[in-house]
């Protein structure tokens, strides 16, 4: 194996190689050194990136387990009671005097849009098991009302 530099080989670069002779259908191997390419690093990033990704998705796909009917159906009860405490608590506030009117019906507002959302996904909890009675009435027994 030789090489001629392209000022030898009169302006092209050629190469000459000499080994034993091939016969027809015989495969002809070469060896190509020194030339230039990419490196991987940038697609084996993009590979690992694209792992953590999915992987990530999966973990969040599975997520946790849903809470138990009976979990969620206390956390919502807990929440009512704690809303109706608030609006006991405006009410006083209000009839004693400490809180103003335009801050008293914005709370107050606030507090019954809040216990409508959470009683009415108690209603709907409940309605499947037909039982009777409201799922929100005050502390006392009577129903809320504005």
């Amino acid at each position: 194996r030789t090489e001629l530099s392209p000022e030898a080989a009169g302006g092209a670069g050629r190469l000459l190689g000499a080994g034993p002779r091939l016969a027809a259908g015989d495969p002809l191997a070469l060896e190509l050194t020194g030339l230039p390419h990419r490196s991987a690093l940038p697609t084996t990033v993009a590979l690992l990136a694209a792992l953590a990704i999915l992987a990530a998705g999966c973990w969040g796909a599975a997520g946790s387990p849903a809470p138990a009917p009976a979990e969620t159906r206390r956390r919502l009860e807990a929440r009512r009671e704690r809303l109706f405490a608030d609006l006991v608590k405006v009410e006083l506030q209000r009839r004693d005097g400490r809180i103003g009117r335009t801050r008293y019906l914005a709370r107050r507002g606030e507090l019954f849009d809040a216990l409508e959302s959470v009683c009415r996904t108690l209603d709907a909890e409940r309605a499947p098991a037909a039982e009777s009675g409201p799922a929100c009435s005050a502390p006392g027994g009577a129903a809320a009302t504005r």
